[in-house]
């Protein structure tokens, strides 16, 4: 099924613009696909084909386009998950600035204190890293 993009000449101008001026790869070939649709009346497995993606992904941003104009194409709409101790980092940074600290098992269990929650050293470490405080790791002296 070919989709028929009618677009005013401003618009085409932009996405001409945008498409290879975007900081993300990805947006990138959103902008380039819309870009061919509406110049090319090529099918979305012929874009797919060109842009090394799959038809579905060009049929959704097309859509994208039509529904939600440029910004709608535009957002990323990436969630990331977030730990149960972002919750309570000001504390523990004002808490743990206040004295200073040797090793992860202590800081475990000063975060175990303050907000009873558990992790185990590895996620305590990138929770460290994070916060944008800095380990340690020294050898036999």
């Amino acid at each position: 099924m070919l989709i028929q993009m009618n677009l005013s000449e401003e618009e085409i101008r932009v996405l001409n613009y945008k498409r290879f001026r975007e900081e993300t790869p990805i947006l990138q070939k959103r902008l380039h696909a819309v870009y061919l649709k509406s110049q090319m009346s090529l099918s979305n497995e012929s874009i797919g084909l060109i842009l090394d993606a799959h038809r579905n992904s060009v049929d959704r941003w097309i859509h994208s386009y039509l529904e939600s104009g440029l910004s709608g194409l535009l957002s990323l709409n990436y969630v990331s998950r977030q730990t149960e101790l972002e919750f309570y980092k000001e504390m523990i940074k004002a808490n743990i600035s206040e004295d200073y600290i040797q090793t992860t098992a202590e800081f475990s269990h000063r975060i175990f204190t303050l907000t009873g929650i558990s992790r185990g050293l590895t996620q305590v470490r990138k929770f460290i890293k994070k916060m944008g405080f800095k380990y340690l790791q020294t050898g036999h002296v």
